[in-house]
């Protein structure tokens, strides 16, 4: 038992240690990323980027150049993603052969329907024969009952001259007969009247009934129509409401950031704030930079202001990378590439640190 139980602490701990590897190399194996820019008063823009990550396993790489986009995803080597014509008729040949496979289980399919023969079909070809043997003694007995009524018939015929010698007796009963079948014309005109009286009163009974059901069918119209504007308007109400009460809220959040802000020390916040965002900066932007920006605004506040930001992250490129601001006119001209690489677990200790801070916490619980 013990070795049984030694061995799958075993499996189990390799396998937690494959997990917490590929979490490490997630972490720690680095995004890498280089680009290149240019564009002149008398040319057009264009560009490169190119993206790696964990020893090309990713693979992306995007491209304008003379107005034409040219845009490629790999992973592992395979193509996923482009819009080159190579890769294109590759994915149109894949799914043609895609379709073709599809058309082929589907004909399999119907001669595989058209070859089984249906259940009610093989009940009727296939008669049991205990059925048969069943309704033999059946015949039998019907056959038996036939000649009982054929000597029932014979009885019939012998009482037949009986018959005739009452019809000499019956001759004076023969004149009332007369008299009841000349009163049945009589009866024939009264039943042919009350026919034709029939139908007028069965074409007012249909007519009676036509108009009620159109007048029911207003009344439905009316109803309907009244129903979709009470439903249009309780619609409108809903989204009114909906639209208050999230005014509402975002008033009332904005009033709690505010309230939270001044009272837990929200210059400490600040400062905390802008040192986490200048060390993203600092991590995100390209490690080498080479080249020259030359630009300018119509306003030279705005000028002034885009290189006063710029200045914070000179000093890093001043060797290889030239900024030239122009506060007389409006231009922008640059060649530049440079390249870099982003760790996303810096984005996680990031996240730690900002948790860790008492300040941060109790803004986040007083928010929530």
């Amino acid at each position: 038992m013990l070795h049984v139980i030694l061995i799958l602490f075993k499996i189990i701990g390799i396998i937690l240690a494959l997990v917490l590897g590929l979490l490490v190399l997630v972490l720690a194996a680095p995004v890498r990323y280089s680009f290149r820019f240019h564009t002149d008063e008398n040319a057009p823009p264009g560009g490169q980027v190119k993206v790696t990550w964990l020893l090309h396993i990713l693979y992306v790489r995007a491209s304008y150049i003379d107005k034409m986009l040219d845009y490629r995803v790999r992973i592992f080597g395979y193509q996923i993603m482009g819009n080159q014509k190579e890769f294109l008729e590759k994915k149109k040949k894949r799914e043609q052969k895609k379709q073709q496979k599809r058309q082929r289980k589907e004909e399999k399919d119907q001669k595989d329907k058209k070859e089984q023969p249906e259940p009610e079909l093989q009940a009727l070809s296939l008669p049991e024969p205990e059925a048969v043997s069943e309704a033999e003694p059946e015949v039998k007995e019907k056959a038996s009952s036939g000649e009982t009524e054929v000597l029932k018939d014979d009885v019939v015929v012998e009482a037949e001259p009986e018959v005739k010698e009452k019809a000499s007796s019956g001759e004076t009963e023969a004149s009332e007969d007369d008299v009841v079948v000349e009163a049945e014309p009589e009866v024939k005109e009264k039943a042919s009247s009350d026919e034709t009286e029939v139908p007028k009163e069965d074409a007012v009974v249909e007519a009676e009934e036509k108009e009620k059901s159109a007048k029911t069918a207003t009344r439905e119209k009316s109803g309907d129509g009244q129903k979709k504007t009470a439903g249009e308007k309780t619609g409108r109400k809903k989204t009114v409401k909906g639209k208050k009460k999230r005014r509402e809220s975002l008033g009332d959040k904005i009033v709690a950031v505010r309230t939270a802000w001044q009272e837990y020390h929200g210059r400490q916040l600040l400062d905390f704030t802008k040192k986490s965002i200048i060390k993203i900066l600092r991590h995100v932007l390209p490690r080498k930079m080479r080249g020259y920006i030359h630009f300018g605004f119509d306003d030279p506040a705005v000028t002034g202001l885009v290189t006063g930001t710029a200045a914070m992250f000179y000093p890093k490129y001043r060797k290889t990378f030239t900024l030239e601001p122009d506060f007389h006119q409006t231009c922008f001209e640059a060649d530049c590439s440079g390249r870099g690489r982003i760790h996303p677990g810096f984005f996680l200790y990031i996240g730690i640190t900002a948790l860790m801070n008492k300040d941060v916490r109790n803004l986040i619980k007083k928010m929530l």
